[in-house]
């Protein structure tokens, strides 16, 4: 906190919205107070009381003794201007701090980076941000432990996509009708799961790889390749989740990724439980 901000006392006055434009109109440009009443007049605002809203706003004021009118007789004219007094200025300079500190505590606080008094008063815990986690990918260690923990459906995409690099967001859009057994080749389609250009489409594999994506088809001559143990789509919802419980039950971290951001995956081992 500032020396300024820990000086800092609540306004005595809360000021309307109202009463407080006057008082800044009278402390920074006066000149303006006939434009002011210009507008409330076209806008035929009045309180309460019925008078002249300007007029009704600055008779208040005076009997605050925050301000002094003046009478101005040109000739043709009579008018009033208002000065603000000492008292005047104190609680319009009371309340702007007041204004000006509850707007920069509460931007800072809006972005994680200072405490807000208000929060404080009312004894309540100043909000912490939730920490930014970086994805990583596992470790070989980590690999095997959620590996065992996932559930088979799960377990073959993993290792799949260990053995060839793919992503396990690009592989679950791949169909049987792009799988060259023969060649070892798969070609994926032109988009991922989670809606991401795939740009190497072309996936070689090597017969560990071959044995898992032949157990994924289960002798089945078209549709996706890989399904849930139910016989339904992936998605990427769906992916995430069942990655998520494999990582918690194997008590990995949690800023351990699926797959990473972007191309091809580091070669995390999923491999061992699928061999």
């Amino acid at each position: 906190m500032s020396s300024k901000d820990s000086e800092f006392r609540l306004p005595d006055q809360d000021l309307s919205n109202i009463l407080f434009l006057v008082l800044c109109l009278l402390a920074e440009k006066p000149h303006l107070q006939r434009r002011l009443r210009t507008r409330l007049e076209e806008l035929n605002w009045r309180p309460a009381s019925g008078k002249p809203a300007f007029h009704g706003l600055m008779a208040r004021i005076e009997s605050l003794g925050w301000a002094l009118s003046t009478s101005i007789d040109d000739g043709e004219s009579r008018d009033r201007l208002w000065q603000l007094t000492r008292e005047g200025y104190e609680a319009w300079k009371a309340q702007f701090d007041f204004t000006d500190m509850t707007a920069r505590r509460w931007a800072g606080v809006r972005k994680g980076v200072a405490e807000s008094d208000f929060v404080l008063l009312a004894g309540l815990p100043p909000r912490v941000g939730k920490p930014k986690i970086v994805e990583r990918m596992p470790t070989a260690d980590e690999s095997r432990k959620i590996a065992q923990a996932a559930r088979p459906d799960l377990q073959r995409i993993l290792a799949f996509s260990s053995l060839t690099g793919a992503r396990p967001y690009d592989l679950i859009t791949a169909r049987i009708e792009s799988v060259n057994l023969r060649a070892r080749k798969l070609t994926l389609e032109e988009r991922s799961a989670s809606g991401s250009r795939i740009t190497d489409r072309e996936v070689s594999f090597n017969a560990d790889a071959s044995r898992v994506i032949r157990e994924a088809m289960s002798q089945r001559a078209s549709g996706l390749v890989f399904l849930t143990t139910t016989g339904r789509p992936w998605n990427a919802d769906s992916l995430a989740r069942a990655f998520r419980t494999a990582r918690r039950k194997a008590g990995v971290p949690e800023d351990v990724s699926l797959s990473g951001r972007g191309g091809r995956v580091a070669r995390a081992d999923f491999t061992e439980v699928g061999s």
